[in-house]
């Protein structure tokens, strides 16, 4: 009768132990379709599109927690389990590959993140530091620009200055300002424009995202807003590829 019972615990504990697995397999293929959107999401927004939602992430964060539980368990479930009635310790092949795993796992949960962010660019506080240090000029078209645009209602023919000139010899004709103070907010305004108007509105990620993907452009490249983006850029180069530093 003892043995009738022993075996039909033997039975439930495989059943659970099943059950178990599963659940975990399931989990984890929810964990990597979660990771997949969230991938597809990243390919989007560098190509123009929308990038990955504050509830994608969430989802995926929680799935990877839940993957971790379900198979922390399971490691401990067949760690505990007798075979042959026989009391056993725990086979380190049986028991390292989930933990294996869940280190795994738990290491592409912080890491995801931080590659993100140190790809595609500084972040926000050091960004922001640093273009609020950097001084605005004007881009070298900006002068010609503004001497077109600048309005003519004030210029006089040469003849009228010299005639002026010698009727009141004490005096010296002056130009108008006027010309000067409307072409100095065209100046201002040019400088003000580059690669940091497209990105305004975005969180730090997605702003550094979008500012790389802007100062790659050839025609941005020498634009001031460009060269903490661009040395960030190479040291990442750098730091993957050791023989750029030679």
């Amino acid at each position: 009768m003892s043995e009738g019972f022993n075996s039909r615990s033997a039975r439930t504990t495989e059943v659970s132990i099943g059950a178990q697995l599963d659940a975990t397999r399931n989990a984890a293929s929810a964990r990597e379709e979660a990771q997949a959107a969230i991938v597809r999401s990243f390919g989007s927004f560098i190509r123009g599109g929308p990038g990955p939602t504050e509830e994608q992430l969430r989802q995926f964060a929680r799935l990877a927690a839940d993957e971790a539980r379900r198979r922390r368990r399971l490691a401990d479930r067949l760690a505990a389990r007798p075979a042959d009635n026989e009391p056993k310790t725990p086979s380190p092949v049986v028991v390292a590959r989930p933990l294996r795993a869940v280190a795994l796992l738990a290491m592409w949960t912080v890491a995801i993140p931080l590659i993100v962010v140190a790809a595609f660019g500084p972040r926000d506080g050091s960004f922001s530091s640093a273009s609020e240090k950097m001084p605005m000029h004007a881009s070298p078209d900006a002068p010609a620009v503004a001497l077109a645009q600048a309005p003519k209602a004030d210029t006089e023919p040469l003849a009228v200055v010299a005639e002026r000139s010698r009727a009141a010899p004490g005096k010296t004709p002056r130009r108008s300002s006027s010309a000067h103070a409307s072409a100095a907010p065209l100046l201002a305004r040019a400088g003000a424009r580059g690669p940091s108007a497209k990105c305004t509105g975005l969180s730090f990620v997605f702003r550094a995202v979008c500012m790389n993907y802007a100062c790659a452009q050839p025609s941005a490249r020498r634009s001031l807003q460009c060269v903490e983006p661009l040395r960030q850029r190479r040291l990442d180069e750098a730091r993957r590829n050791p023989l750029l530093l030679g």
